[in-house]
């Protein structure tokens, strides 16, 4: 019990964390043999000055990313009273969802990828009628 408190008490820091993860692996990624960006692969020197610049508009957005999600989580969850199930199926809906996204081969409408999303709805929706 004390683990699920912890979690409603930071899901907003858990949140931004998600967000921010997943718009530089939007932007960029790493390969074996090299760098990414916007599909393509960049030389070195390119490379080093989108890693720097994009860490830095990153780290500048964080708080207010943070101040965002603080609004919705807080008119959004509270007014639905989504709890942990809730919000637990939302970070997998929404992951998944960026997966499936960013994996080439990977695809939405797989039976495993609906059966997740169905899932996903299921726990929110449970938590929901729950509550």
């Amino acid at each position: 019990m004390e683990a699920i408190n912890w979690l409603m008490d930071n899901i907003v820091l858990i949140l931004t964390g998600f967000i921010i993860s997943s718009i530089s692996g939007l932007i960029f990624s790493t390969t074996k043999t090299g760098f990414k960006a916007w599909g393509r692969y960049q030389k070195k020197e390119i490379a080093i000055s989108i890693f720097i610049i994009i860490n830095l508009v990153i780290g500048v957005t964080t708080p207010v990313i943070e101040s965002f999600l603080r609004v919705i989580f807080m008119r959004i969850f509270n007014a639905l009273n989504i709890g942990f199930l809730g919000v637990i199926g939302s970070i997998t809906f929404i992951s998944l969802f960026i997966l499936n996204y960013k994996i080439e081969k990977w695809k939405h409408t797989t039976r495993k990828s609906i059966l997740i999303y169905l899932t996903s709805v299921g726990l929110i929706l449970t938590d929901y009628f729950m509550i």
